[in-house]
Order: structure tokens, then C-alpha cells, then sequence
């Protein structure tokens, strides 16, 4: 019986594993040797066979405490910490930032305009003397006031008093008249009292 490899009436033909096993997987290359085979893997594997597959997060890719999720040979997927993105977490997140402190909870230290300033919380806000646009989100000066923004607000404030100044006399109005009317009611009904006071005294007059 020839030992592992080998064949023949006298065990010295080497037998060609690739050809007849073709044991390496994953598209590996298998290469014939005196009594055996060997498998060069391709990227991503690894193991006699190339059956393995290589752990990408050993490396530790993921950067400034992102999670690294092995996805397959070569493949990897890493979850970042908030205030960073791409993919190795290596790209700062906060808006119009383009330089952070490395870190779970980075803090902006370059803007990436000069239309920008840092505040005490480490952002990126729009300088005094210019607003955001609320299309593309950049900086732009304000537009300074004109005339006729000016006159309308004048005017605004104009016929704002002036409906005020109707509104008080209508209410003026609606008292004396109110006043009026009581005061009418009240003379009304004085005169119906006297009047059956003078039918009383009238009738017990003409009485024997």
C-alpha cells in the first residue's frame, strides 16, 4: 500500500491532487507537489483548504471608537460613534466642519469656509453679518434694509393705529349710546310712575 500522495506498482508516481480531488475551495489555485497539493487563497481566506475566512475587523479599520462588523471576505462594515461618518468612521460629521478632534465626541476645530466661525460647543455657525440659505445651506451676507422696506413698515404701523383710533371711537359711541338709551328708560318709567301717582290722588279726591 503506497503511503498518501503516492501510486503505482512501486509507489513512485506522484498523484496529481488538483486534477483528480480538486480540493481547494473558493476559487483558490491549487499547486501539485512531491506527495501533496498546495492552495494559494485568494484575498479574503485563508486555511489549508482556503476554507477560512479572514476576519477584517482584526485589523481594527473602524476608527474613533466605531464598531467594526466582519460582512464576508474582504468585506467589513463599521458603525460610527455620532459626529463622524465615512467609511472607517474617519470623516468628521458636523456640518461645515472639515477638521475635528479624533475621539468618541469630536468638537469641530476648522470650519470649511471662511463665512464660518467656531462656537463654544465646537459647530460651525455663520459669522455676524451673514445668514444661511436655506437652499444650499451656505453662508451668504444679509441684504441690507432698503427704503422701500422701510416705508412699508411705516406704513404698516400707520393704518395699524388708525384702525385702533376707529376701533376706541366705535366704542366710545356704542357707551353713549348705551348711556343714552338707559338714561331715556329711566325718565320713561319715572314719568309712568307719577302719572298713576296723580290717578290715585285724583280718584280718592272725587270720592263722598
Amino acid at each position: 500500500m503506497c503511503p498518501p500522495g503516492y501510486t503505482g506498482q512501486f509507489c513512485r508516481l506522484d498523484i496529481n491532487e488538483c486534477e483528480e480531488d480538486m480540493p481547494c475551495l473558493n476559487e483558490a489555485t491549487c499547486l501539485n507537489t512531491n506527495g501533496s497539493f498546495t492552495c494559494m487563497c485568494p484575498l479574503g481566506y485563508s486555511g489549508v483548504l482556503c476554507d477560512e475566512d479572514i476576519n477584517d475587523c482584526t485589523s481594527s479599520p473602524c476608527l474613533n471608537g466605531g464598531d467594526c462588523i466582519d460582512a464576508g471576505p474582504v468585506a467589513y462594515n463599521c458603525s460610527c460613534q455620532e459626529g463622524w461618518t465615512g467609511e472607517n468612521c474617519e470623516t468628521c460629521s458636523i456640518a461645515f466642519c472639515s477638521k475635528c478632534t479624533e475621539g468618541r465626541s469630536p468638537k469641530c476645530t476648522e470650519c470649511s469656509s471662511k463665512d464660518y466661525e467656531l462656537d463654544k460647543e465646537g459647530l460651525c455657525v455663520c459669522k455676524e453679518g451673514f445668514v444661511q440659505d436655506e437652499v444650499t445651506k451656505d453662508c451668504r451676507e444679509k441684504e441690507p434694509s432698503t427704503g422701500d422696506d422701510n416705508q412699508s413698515s411705516n406704513l404698516g404701523v400707520i393704518i395699524a393705529c388708525i384702525i385702533g383710533a376707529l376701533l376706541l371711537l366705535l366704542l366710545i359711541t356704542l357707551l353713549v349710546i348705551g348711556a343714552f338709551i338707559a338714561t331715556r328708560k329711566r325718565a320713561k318709567a319715572k314719568l309712568e310712575t307719577d302719572e298713576i301717582s296723580l290717578k290715585l290722588v285724583t280718584s280718592e279726591t272725587r270720592l263722598p
